[in-house]
This record gives C-alpha cells, structure tokens and sequence, in this order.
C-alpha cells in the first residue's frame, strides 16, 4: 500500500513536539485496511529493542512528521 510506504519513516512527536521516534512498520487490519497502530523505534540508541505501539486514533496530523494528540 502506498500510503503504508509513505508513513514508514516518518519521524514521530508527542503533543510537546519531542521527538519520540520513527515509523518502524504500520499495522493494518486485515478484513478492512485500516490503520489500527504504528509501531515506533523509540529515538536513541539502546541496546535493546525499544519499540512502542501507537494506536491510530492517537493521531492527530500527518505531514512531514506525525503528530500525536496523547
């Protein structure tokens, strides 16, 4: 899905405009296509895996960067 290829990548910011991390891969629901999560690599490095999950309802703006209303 195209829509999938532009988002992965994407740099992610919390409602203070800290950058959290990056599009790491997008979770789709099968049955409808829809968007359900983002999963984001947290910034930084670790050496763990750091990853979260953001519903998509978390959302608020997609641009350039997303922007998360939570």
């Amino acid at each position: 899905m195209r829509v999938i290829k532009e988002i992965v990548g994407k740099e992610v910011l919390n409602k203070n405009a800290q950058i959290i991390g990056k599009v790491h891969e997008v979770e789709v629901d099968e049955s409808t296509f829809i968007i359900t999560s983002l999963i984001v690599k947290k910034h930084g490095f670790t050496v763990t895996k750091d990853e979260i999950i953001v519903p998509f309802d978390a959302v608020e703006k997609i641009g350039d960067k997303i922007l998360l209303n939570e």
